[in-house]
């Protein structure tokens, strides 16, 4: 007892003798180093302004990029949503990217879960990509080419329109109203737009940055040019009827003119690609040395480049402006 009892005090002797010469050592530190911490004190109080400007400028900045990256999500979910709703197809932007991320890695993921070779997983996300972005693309140039094709119609309304006494703002809801999709849709838009305090002038550009139709430009450029300087609007609108109709016969009759050449570009350039993919899914080891090799990839890149070097090509030459 008597041993344990020594041995306690003697610990607790130098436990105490250790925080004492711990406490001594820092006292005697601070006490040297109170003119540095004075002067710290000194330099901060005289720069205090200075570095609270500092400060400010890059919580600024770092606000300003937050901001940018903000802006751009932004931009790009209202394109894509303009995108989608030129298709006609009712989902919000967040919505369709939820479910082509879902094509283009459920497949894919599957494929690899069970067993495939990556090379077929890469195939099924390649092909998770094209789909839905293809199928979007495809539904938009239907709408919009059955818009150019009821806009002269909508024309002869809206002339008849001004006609009986109405005002161009009427002729708009008129078409709202009477007419099917799309252009019901999209001048219901403009419309509606107005409604919240948008000049009619704006509601038209922001048609035209949508669309991006020849065909409504020349709607639009009339409508502004009468609003500043005057004229028959309703014999105008008659004029660019005629015009527009006479601009889709022109259209159809190039249509079938090139379209062997189209069809041969489409197959042309296509048929590399659809068979890479066919093979990727049916004997992967196959396409596998392509990628792994150095040679491989450079063939590879070049035949990418090649494809759409023909691809510009064959648009170029079938593409007739007019």
């Amino acid at each position: 007892m008597e041993k344990g009892a020594v041995s306690m005090h003697t610990i607790f002797i130098a436990a105490a003798s250790s925080a004492f010469v711990f406490s001594l050592t820092l006292i005697v530190i601070l006490h040297f180093n109170r003119g540095t911490y004075y002067a710290k004190i000194r330099v901060h109080n005289l720069f205090r302004k200075q570095l609270k400007n500092e400060r400010k400028q890059k919580e600024r900045k770092k606000n300003i990029k937050n901001t940018n990256r903000l802006s751009l999500k932004k931009n790009l979910l209202n394109r894509l949503y303009t995108e989608l709703s030129l298709a006609g197809i009712k989902l919000k932007a967040e919505e369709f990217m939820i479910i082509w991320l879902i094509s283009a890695f459920l497949p894919a993921l599957i494929a690899f879960i069970i067993g495939a070779d990556l090379i077929v997983s890469i195939a099924f996300m390649i092909i998770g990509v094209i789909v839905p972005y293809f199928f979007m693309k495809r539904l938009k140039a239907k709408r919009l080419a059955l818009f150019e094709q009821q806009l002269s119609d909508a024309l002869i309304i809206m002339g008849n329109c001004l006609k009986s006494g109405l005002s161009f703002q009427q002729s708009v809801n008129s078409i709202a109203n009477e007419m099917p999709e799309p252009i019901s849709k999209e001048f219901a838009r403009v419309a509606k737009e107005v409604q919240l305090g948008i000049t009619l002038e704006k509601a038209l550009e922001n048609m035209i940055e949508r669309l991006n139709s020849k065909d409504l430009m020349l709607l639009v450029a009339a409508v502004l040019i009468q609003r500043q300087v005057g004229g028959n609007l309703s014999d105008i609108l008659d004029g660019i009827s005629d015009t527009i109709r006479d601009r889709l016969k022109i259209k159809a009759s190039i249509k079938v003119l090139t379209a062997t050449g189209r069809t041969s570009g489409m197959v042309v350039g296509l048929m590399p690609a659809f068979l890479l993919l066919i093979l990727m899914l049916i004997n992967p080891s196959y396409i596998r040395s392509f990628f792994e090799s150095q040679l491989g990839i450079i063939l590879l890149s070049i035949a990418c480049g090649l494809e759409i070097i023909g691809f510009l090509a064959v648009n170029k030459i079938v593409n007739i402006k007019f």
